[in-house]
Parts: structure tokens; sequence; C-alpha cells
């Protein structure tokens, strides 16, 4: 009776569930922490565009984004652009794909006012034809709105008609992306300059903020006498107030002001995440726990991560993407002479 017992155990055993993810559209599961720790690794370096450059996230984004298209990670960063929320590739990248595909394209006719290209799939005979003309864009109202049809006529009329092939014949290769040069002119027909890498929305913000309370400082004192002295009143404002203080330097004043005007951004919500999901991956699970290493990492102490700056946030991900381990952890922790 007693020998049977280990083989009853055995058979009741739980058998290991299976693999239930598609791979045709979960295989990004498997290369996420990597792609995460390499985005980390490079996102402050120029080989990464301005628009993408010092963000983790966008950075890896941006791979996970050109690997559906087949691109290895460094080429997709250059190839794949944001314009308006928007990603799109060019032109040139889509021909690339589609011959790297093993179908045929060819450019039949290319001048300033007309472009024809023909384009093949490997497994057919039939060639399919597509055209775009300076009539189609002057229509459309493109040639007004984007100057680069003024300037170089040619080379556009050739993107987008590549862009109306590769739907036509090649849509399973470009994955139904857009070109950024139709981007552009969509963005130019919303009345907004064609941007592919766009700017940082604190920023433009900022920007945007003085340009009306000029406008305002400008029109009020218009009606009354001394309107010179008024208008030049809000210049020398920053500048006279550390004369002011001077005699006071310790009073705090010149500090409050270099507080307004550098004061830094917060970290992002995706900032927080990122770095809950290298804490998780490195085992470490008790929120004291983390607020230590990121209190160690800031060198300041902090009671959430929610605290800390959209810069400090950064050096902490960049720090955590570098480590493989719990391991790899505490020994980096004793290397920059944390009480670990």
């Amino acid at each position: 009776m007693t020998e049977n017992l280990p083989e009853v155990r055995t058979t009741s055993q739980v058998p290991a569930q299976p693999d239930m993810r598609d791979r045709r559209t979960d295989s990004w599961t498997d290369v996420l922490m990597p792609t995460v720790n390499l985005a980390g690794n490079i996102a402050a370096t120029e080989f990464v565009p301005t628009g993408l450059r010092g963000s983790t996230e966008k950075v890896t984004a941006a791979i996970l984004y050109s690997r559906e298209l087949g691109l290895p990670p460094m080429t997709g960063l250059g190839s794949v652009h944001v314009i308006n929320g928007k990603a799109g590739i060019s032109a040139e990248t889509m021909r690339a794909l589609v011959q790297q595909a093993g179908h045929q394209i060819r450019t039949t006719e290319m001048t300033e006012s007309r472009c024809v290209m023909k384009g093949r799939r490997r497994d057919e005979e039939e060639w399919v034809t597509a055209s775009y003309t300076m009539n189609e864009a002057d229509r459309a109202g493109d040639s007004k709105k984007n100057q680069n049809y003024r300037t170089r006529p040619a080379e556009m009329l050739f993107a987008r008609c590549t862009t109306r092939l590769c739907r036509m014949a090649f849509a399973d290769v470009i994955h139904g992306m857009a070109s950024t040069e139709e981007l552009d002119d969509l963005a130019a027909e919303d009345g907004e300059a064609p941007a592919i890498e766009p700017t940082d929305p604190s920023q433009t913000t900022v920007k945007r903020a003085p340009r009306k309370r000029a406008s305002r400082k400008k029109a009020e004192p218009e009606p009354q006498g001394p309107a010179p002295e008024r208008q030049h009143a809000p210049l020398p404002a920053p500048r006279q107030a550390p004369t002011q203080p001077a005699v006071d330097e310790q009073t705090g004043e010149i500090q409050d002001a270099i507080v307004v005007e550098d004061t830094p951004a917060p970290a992002s919500a995706h900032d927080v995440s990122t770095m809950a999901m290298h804490f998780k991956r490195l085992g470490v699970e008790d929120r004291e726990e983390r607020l230590w290493w990121v209190s160690s990492f800031t060198n300041r102490e902090l009671s959430s991560s929610k605290e800390m700056t959209a810069q400090e946030a950064d050096s902490v991900i960049k720090e955590l993407g570098k480590l493989p381990d719990n391991g790899a952890l505490v020994a980096r922790g004793k290397e920059l002479g944390f009480n670990v």
C-alpha cells in the first residue's frame, strides 16, 4: 500500500499550462525586456533622433514598432518617425521593404510634373501601375502648403507615387503605414508646420505663453502717456530683481527667481511605471525597499517615487536597465557606496 503512494502523487501532478500566445502578434513579449534594456543604454546617444532622445519609453516603442516591419533596432530608429501623433516611414524605406520581400518596383516616368511607377509581386505576373501628378498636389493644396513641392518637386511626386503604389500592391509589406511625406502634407492641411521630430509639449507651452502676455502688455500701456517706459518695464524687471536683494543675497530672492525659470519637470507616469517594472524584474517588490533604492540613486530622501524629477527618473531607469538581476543590483549599490 505504502509503495503505491509515490506513484499516485506523481500521476496527480498538474500538467504544465500550454503557451496560449499567438506567435504572430505576441512575439514582442519575448523581447520586451531586452528592448527596454537596449533603449535605456542608447536613449541619450546621438544615434537616437532628437524627438526620441532621452526617453527610454519612446525609444522602446520605436524599436518595437520597427520590429513589426522587419527592421533591426538602429535602422528602425532612423526610419520610423512620428508626425502629429502618427507613425510613418519614408518612401525610400517603403521601397526597401518591398524589394527586400522579393517584389519588384520600376519607375517609368519621373519629372517635375508627373511620376509613374509599376510594381509586381514576386508570385504574380501582372504589373500594377500608379501615378501622382503635380496637378493632384495643386488640387489638394499640398503644393501651396508644403514648400518641398516648390524646391524638390520631382522627389516629392516620387515619394507620393511610391506611397500610392505600395498601398495598392504591397499593403502587407508596409502594414498600412503612411509615408512621412504624406504625413507632412496632412500636417500642412491641418495648418501645422510639418515636423518629423516633435518638440516637448511643455516647451511649446512655455514658448507660446510669453507671446500672449507680451501682446497684452504692449496693448495696455498705449493709451497712457509714458508708454515707452512701461513697455520696457517687463524686460528690466528680471534683471533688477537680483540687484535689489544684492545687499541681502542670503534672503533667497535670487534663488526663487532661478526656481521659477528652471523648475525641473516632474517624473511622468510612464517613468514611474518603468521603474516599477525594472524593480519587479530585479526582485524588489517591497515598496519601502524600492523607495530606499530610489532615494539612494537620487541622493535625497523620497517618500514617493512621484516626487522625483524627470531627469532623476531617467537616471534611475538607465541604472536599472543595465542590471540583469538582483545580485547585479546589490553589487552596483556597493560599487556606488550604498549601505546595502
